[in-house]
């Protein structure tokens, strides 16, 4: 890393997630506790009537037949596919706007620290993060007009990001056949002006479409819970469960304990007969929490 030009610096602790893992254990922790999930289904039409909405069409993505669900509420959380659903006569048209955010996955450094940067092409923040044993560089911003499904990393992304780096990694001389990896996403933002992507808020709201259903817009992961919440309390509102307060204050189901470190510690022990090393428990228990004991019992 350069030290040109440096004055000071800071160092700060925060949290890291695998997100594609973090879904699965939700969905996964919600079907521990009830919840009736499907995979291969895809919500086409929403069924109303006035201001209320009775069910949604659901399409089965392997045989293409379709069912009608009923229910007495509905929440919207599909993201980038939030307008896919069509709305209902008394919804007002979701205005949202795309951006897309772009990670490349890069050679691992000798200095395992996170780094928050400057583009100096247009002074927006990236980052430099450990990754798995590897480098994760992003992100990017910009305007995405095109199907939600059809997200790509593109030339451009790779060549902003590069660039973007290079001042500050001059000795590392990373370029396009360094990148081990790279994965794009969409950013579903409120679009209340002509601002630019970086301009946009990021801040998560609620629109009611009907008295009985909710979309989610915006917000950020770190926020995620709390905002569930909140969403939560008010369809258990409107079912007549109030202040049930369901998610506050409880543990997510795959969450160590007592501690990180001393779960950690514990797996180590007992992961000994099979040879780990401990960057290999290390990682494990970062991406599966509790579920290592499920991945210690296939190895044995």
């Amino acid at each position: 890393m350069s030290s040109t030009g440096l004055r000071g610096g800071f160092q700060y602790m925060d949290g890291a997630t695998d997100d594609a893992r973090l879904t699965l254990e939700i969905v996964n922790g919600a079907h521990q506790h009830g919840a009736i999930v499907v995979n291969y289904a895809k919500a086409i039409q929403l069924i109303s009537n006035h201001n209320q909405v009775l069910g949604v069409c659901i399409q089965d993505q392997l045989n293409e037949k379709t069912i009608e669900v009923s229910t007495k509420a509905i929440v919207n959380t599909t993201g980038a596919w939030v307008q896919t659903l069509g709305s209902i006569p008394s919804q007002s048209t979701l205005k949202v706007k795309y951006t897309k955010g772009v990670h490349l996955v890069l050679p691992q450094l000798e200095k395992q620290y996170a780094f928050l940067l400057t583009s100096p092409k247009d002074q927006r923040v990236f980052f430099l993060i450990p990754w798995y044993g590897r480098t994760l560089l992003g992100t990017t911003d910009t305007p995405y007009n095109q199907d939600p499904g059809n997200v790509l990393v593109e030339d451009c992304d790779i060549e902003y990001l590069l660039n973007s780096i290079s001042p500050f990694l001059d000795q590392v001389g990373w370029n396009a056949s360094h990148i081990l990896g790279s994965f794009a996403g969409l950013r579903t933002l409120v679009d209340g002006s002509n601002k630019n992507p970086s301009g946009l808020k990021r801040d998560w709201m609620i629109q009611k479409g009907a008295d009985n259903y909710w979309v989610s817009l915006g917000g950020k992961l770190s926020s995620a819970r709390a905002d569930a919440i909140v969403l939560v309390d008010q369809v258990c509102g409107l079912l007549g469960r109030k202040n049930i307060s369901c998610l506050a204050n409880r543990f997510l189901p795959w969450c160590p304990m007592p501690s990180m470190n001393e779960f950690l510690e514990d797996v180590l022990k007992q992961s000994a007969p099979y040879h780990l090393e401990h960057d290999q428990v290390s990682t494990l228990v970062r991406r599966y929490g509790k579920h290592i004991h499920d991945i210690l019992a296939i190895i044995q």
